[in-house]
């Protein structure tokens, strides 16, 4: 669940998300096409049946394909990949493997299987042994025990890597992944201990943290899913350092100055970050703006000189007007419409049960921007269809988004039910009296 925000900035914050830098040359070619096919072993067993690739202009900056199996267990995936990248077979036995534009992959998939991801595994498996910790274990120690171990631990990585790349004679985009892999794992256990310790202000801890940011924010090589982990904690530090800019942030957001509020993440992003970083953190911070339905904060925030790709740009471009089509279908069909904007918020929940005496209230606290919220919908939709014709009504509670955004997510997404807009008064008083602490809230 997430927690409710006043704009995309503070969705932003409790979104915590992962970025990506990628080469311009890489953004400019097309697409190519990765096929994916075999066979799962004991499938009648299997759970998550999909795919994970690395898009760092999706949201969560990766892309999920579904992947289902048939009754014989056969499974074809066609994914459309710009560059070399790892990817994730998830079903219950989880697979990693490398992909290019135009490969054609066959696997059988299942426990104790091996075959096409077997370098990857092996190497993985064989880096694990090498450890004298574990590196989540090892975020306790001091600063300067911490530093000395992962500094050896990346030694031995980089020692078991050349000895394992000589002796199996892998390919020279295995040896670029797993460069990229050993890498940017130890930034990231770097950049974890710093966040786990950001309090602590000692001399080591601040020269380790340093050490982690310092990376080569033009790096044209992004195909480890580690690299991927990395930008994302990287991200979430900018903002957990800045806690000063985060505190008038929120109280400029509290006091509903959201642009104000918003330029100071977004000064803060440019400030701690440089060339393809900067691009993508300024790009996905536009896009949540876009993402988050608040079209008036993003008109007043947007300057295309901040983002030198014109890629990116153009990616803003498309769904800006994207979003302006959605926003301006606002008839809201079979919903209800009820206006308790001039209720008091003492009273709030009194005026709402009241409009439906001798009935079952079946009360939904939900926001357009909130994804598990849209994505329970269908389900919703399913529960009403049950109880249809009995004594239930449904109430939907939107919160912390404006009125067109609310009426054109209930158009677009053909919503029915009883459908109320709560000024932020409103929905603070409910929190307070249901402990709500995120939504979606039932």
């Amino acid at each position: 669940a997430f927690k409710p925000s006043h704009i995309f900035m503070a969705k932003y914050i409790c979104l915590l998300l992962v970025v990506l830098t990628l080469p311009v040359s890489l953004f400019s070619q097309r697409e190519g096409k990765v096929i994916i096919s075999g066979r799962v072993i004991d499938a009648a067993h299997e759970k998550a049946k999909n795919v994970v690739s690395i898009d760092p202009l999706e949201r969560d900056f990766r892309k999920i394909i579904s992947a289902p199996v048939d009754s014989l267990g056969k499974f074809k995936i066609v994914l459309a990949v710009k560059y070399t990248q790892e990817i994730l077979l998830r079903y219950e036995t989880p697979v990693k493997l490398l992909c290019s534009p135009g490969d054609s992959i066959y696997a059988e998939i299942g426990p104790g299987t091996v075959g096409f991801n077997d370098e990857i595994k092996m190497l993985l498996e064989g880096s694990a042994q090498q450890d004298t910790a574990n590196p989540e274990s090892a975020l306790d120690k001091t600063p300067a025990d911490f530093k000395e171990y992962i500094s050896r631990r990346e030694s031995r990585q980089k020692i078991y890597l050349k000895t394992f790349n000589a002796g199996r004679h892998t390919s020279n985009r295995f040896q670029r992944w797993a460069g990229n892999h050993v890498q940017y794992e130890t930034l990231y256990y770097l950049l974890q201990y710093g966040e786990k310790h950001y309090k602590l202000r000692s001399q080591q801890h601040d020269s380790m943290v340093a050490a982690a940011i310092q990376y080569d924010m033009d790096d044209r090589e992004i195909i480890s899913f580690r690299h991927r982990d990395f930008l994302q904690l990287y991200s979430r530090y900018i903002v957990n350092a800045g806690r000063d800019s985060l505190v008038k942030a929120n109280a400029l957001a509290r006091e509903n100055n959201l642009v104000e509020g918003a330029q100071i993440l977004l000064r803060r992003i440019r400030q701690s970050t440089t060339g393809f970083t900067r691009d993508l953190f300024v790009t996905r911070f536009y896009l949540d703006a876009i993402e988050g339905q608040q079209l008036k904060e993003f008109e007043a925030l947007y300057n295309a000189a901040y983002i030198q790709e014109p890629a990116f740009r153009q990616t803003i471009g498309d769904k800006y007007a994207t979003l302006k089509n959605f926003l301006a279908n606002r008839a809201v069909g079979e919903a209800n419409i009820i206006s308790l904007e001039d209720a008091g918020a003492q009273n709030i929940l009194k005026n709402i049960t009241a409009k439906f005496p001798n009935k079952v209230v079946y009360i939904d606290f939900w926001a357009p921007w909130c994804l598990p919220c849209m994505e329970a919908m269908p389900s919703s939709k399913e529960v009403q269809q049950f109880y249809k014709g009995k004594n239930v009504a449904f109430v939907f509670l939107a919160n912390r988004c404006s009125d067109d955004s609310w009426k054109a997510t209930i158009s677009n997404n053909q919503l029915t039910g009883e459908h109320v807009l709560l000024t932020n008064e409103q929905y603070d008083k409910l929190a307070q009296q249901f402990k709500i602490a995120g939504i979606p809230h039932y």
